[in-house]
Formats: C-alpha cells, structure tokens, sequence
C-alpha cells in the first residue's frame, strides 16, 4: 500500500508534483513486490522492493525521467505486491495547469489535465490573502523579481517592467503551477524548438568565444535554476545540443555550482555516460586557452601553461568526486588537449593517470560483471535494454535480465568514443533507469568500457 505523509492510505489515483513525494512512502508486508515506474507513452520498470520504502529516495530518478520526455511529462508511481496494483501518484513537474492570455492575464489553478486555450476568461480565485506567490526571471538580464497576489487571474502586463522574456513561475495555496512566458514586447514569431535550437548553435559558437561575458550570463541562469526547474529555461534546455558548453560551464565553476551542472541531467535532455569524449576535449581546450590568455597578463608563457594546468588538474578532481564514473571522458580530453602530458611530469599530477585510466580493462570489466550479477536475486522488469554493436568476446554472459543491465555501460561507452550514435529519448530513458538498477556497477564498468573502446586495436 501507498501512504501519504500523514499516514493514510492511498484508496485512488491522486496527481502530485515531484516536490510532493517528501513523506510518500511505500509498504510491502511479508512478501517482496514491485515500485512500477510508467513514464507515460514508454514502457513501465518495475523495481523489487521489501518492507517499507520512501518515495523520496527515487526523486533523482524520477526527476530525470521527466526531463527526457518534456514540460508536461508525467511519471505513474505504484506498487505492485502478489499481481496487485495499487492506486497510482501521477508525477509532474507541476500540480495545476496555468494559461497566459495574449494580454498578459496569467490564470492559475486549472486542472492540469485540462485542454487550454486561449479564449479562457475564467479561473479559481483564490480564498485566502497572499496565496498567490510569483517569482519571475527576466531571461535576458537574469534579473528577477518576487511578489505575491490575492485573486487570479494575474496582471502580467502591469506586475513586470520592460524587457523580458519573462519566465514566470508561481503557487497558488501552495500548489505548483506550470510555468509561463511572457513577452512584454512583440512576441516573437517563433516556436519553441526553434529558440532551443537557435540557443543550441549560440552556445557551440561560443566555444571560440571563451572570454565572452555571455558565459557569466550562463552560469548565473545555473545559479537561477537552483530554484527554478533549470528545465523551463531555452538556454539551460539548448546545453543538451551542445554538451561542450555544459562542460565548460563546469570547468569554470566550483562548489554548489558545479553540483548543479551536473545535476543538469535531471532538468534536460541529457545523459553525461553517453556524451562524446570528445565534447570534453573541446571544452578543456576553450577552457585552456582563456586561463593561460589571463595568466599571460601577469606570467610568462612557461608559468602561465603550468598554472593552467594546474587549475584544470583541480577542476577535473572536483567533478570526479562527484561523478567518478566520467573518469574516461576526463582522461581523454586532458590528454588529446596536452594537458596531460605536463601534469604527470609534476609532484602533484604524477598520480592523475591512475585516477582518470583504466590500466587493465578487461579485469574490471571481467569483475564488476560477476560483481553486479551476484548483487540481484531478482531483477527489475520492463527495462528495455540496448545491445553493444562491439561487445567484448571474452565478457562472460548472463541470463537475459541481467545481461541487459551488464550490457548498458558498453553501449553508453559506445557513444562515448563516437562509435554509434548518441541516444535518442527512448534510449536515454532506458540507460537512466539502467543505471539506477546498479550505479555501483555503473561506476566501475563505464571507464573500463571507454578505455576498451578507446583502443586503437578494438
């Protein structure tokens, strides 16, 4: 059965945002059952489970289900015990539905199942004073604004000052509602996908650009999205296309910011096992040359390489705390940009190989398999797995449940070294939930399989 934060039992279908799963939890009695995850129009997984289990534990998964499948994607949460499925929690980004009418009136608190058009000229006001809270970005200058209203609809128009776009984010009673844009100006004549896409060619235009003040413009939309879902802005979406500049982004950021960078994967389209290599190459080669440009204002040419080096020794180190399984990736651009090179020459790079290479593939492939394999008495269902188009002859096979989740850092590492094609939407959910069974596993075999793959000789 399915408990809300109160205790009480779950008797039918309730929406949820995915704020909202703190306190859900599960409980399985005696017996094992099944956590279903259906992110709507794919396949189902269905993760065993025993005894009691937050909701809360799976937000980073579902969080990053969602960002594969856009604005309005939903999750269905159930448990499934003997056969038996429970009521289910449907999981959006948002709880209701907002409309903003061509004048600027935002409506708010519409059933967000609900098909909206612009000829709505009512919406639930509500009862209470200040129960309308707004927080708005100005996409352009990142400035922002906060201010509360008590009766819906919202005046856009007369609350924001000129300039814009306007990401417009707001509660009514506590209850999230969708975000909005609002052009306080004409409104372009453009859709969507095509401000993506025209942002996506900007940003891999301004890998030559490394010194441009739209990268500080960037990284304040990165600070910005801690609050707001980093996948309602245009420009954090468009990274996606040009994951060269998401590095670089988190090349030159550190902290609080760089955690958030990587948490990117839960907001947009993106799937970091799987991006090229060489994305990683570029952006440490930008990043090399704005440092050692820099440090030429106050070093010579010698010094100013080996302080460059030294700031990206550091870089890399910190992203790998938090995401070691991109140790190839690291090691492969340092070392196609020459970085690498100097830095084993030092007392303080002397150990980096180890920590970026593999030195005997095929063991820890051979190992972490046999490993992982023995961790699961009982596997998920439903989870579509991918086939390597080049795997490795002498890795031992397993029964079909778990050879596809052995199977799913060989495919990412494929797209890694640019052997196949990066994944699609299907694909990136599959390796998501894959990667979730076991990221353990994940973490030991991913760097193994790129520097597999990376051979000249495979």
């Amino acid at each position: 059965m399915l408990l809300d934060p109160e205790g009480d039992r779950l008797e039918r279908n309730r929406a949820l945002s995915v704020e909202g799963l703190q306190g859900w939890r599960a409980i399985v009695p005696e017996s094992q059952g099944d956590l279903q995850f259906e992110l709507v129009k794919y396949r189902p997984v269905s993760l065993p489970v025993r005894g009691e289990v937050s909701f809360a534990s799976y937000q980073p998964l579902i969080e990053s289900l969602l960002a594969q499948a856009g604005a309005d994607a939903q999750v269905n949460l159930s448990l499934v015990v003997a056969g038996q499925e429970s009521p289910r929690l449907e999981v959006r980004r948002y709880l209701d539905n907002s409309i903003l009418t061509e004048n600027g009136l935002l409506h708010l608190g519409i059933d967000r199942q609900r098909l909206l058009t612009s000829e709505l000229t009512e919406s639930p006001e509500p009862t209470e004073p200040g129960q309308i809270d707004l927080h708005a970005v100005d996409l352009a200058t990142t400035e922002t604004k906060d201010w509360s209203e008590i009766t819906s609809p919202v005046d856009l128009a007369e609350a924001l000052p000129a300039g814009g776009p306007w990401l417009v984010r707001s509660s009514l009673g506590g209850r999230s509602q969708r975000a909005a844009v609002w052009f306080t100006g004409v409104k372009p004549n453009s859709t969507r996908e095509e401000r993506i896409a025209d942002y996506a060619e900007r940003w891999r235009s301004l890998l030559t650009k490394a010194r441009d003040p739209e990268w500080d413009s960037l990284l304040n939309l990165v600070r910005l999205a801690r609050r707001d879902y980093a996948g309602s802005f245009d420009q954090l979406q468009a990274l996606a296309r040009a994951p060269a500049a998401a590095v670089s982004l988190l090349l030159r950021s550190r902290g609080a910011e760089a955690a958030d960078i990587l948490a990117l994967d839960s907001s947009i389209p993106i799937f970091w096992p799987a991006v090229e290599a060489s994305e990683f190459t570029v952006a440490v080669q930008g990043e090399f040359e704005r440092l050692r440009t820099r440090l030429l204002e106050y070093f010579d040419e010698v010094d100013a390489v080996a302080e460059t080096d030294r700031a990206l020794m550091h870089g890399v180190e910190a992203a790998l705390l938090r995401r070691p399984d991109l140790a190839g990736h690291w090691g492969h651009a340092l070392l196609e940009a020459g970085v690498l090179m100097r830095l084993v020459s030092t007392r303080k790079g002397q150990d980096l190989p180890e920590a970026l290479f593999v030195a005997n593939p095929r063991t820890r492939l051979e190992d972490a398999a046999q490993e992982a394999a023995k961790r699961f008495d009982r596997l998920p269902q439903g989870v579509s797995g991918l086939t390597p188009e080049r795997r490795p002859d002498w890795l031992p096979q397993f029964n079909p449940f778990v050879q596809t989740m052995i199977d799913a850092p060989l495919v990412a590492a494929e797209m890694a070294a640019g052997l196949r094609e990066q994944p699609k939407a299907g694909e990136r959910i599959a390796l998501t939930n894959l990667r979730w069974i076991d990221p353990l596993y994940f973490e030991r075999a991913l760097p193994a399989a790129l520097a597999h793959y990376s051979d000249p000789q495979v």
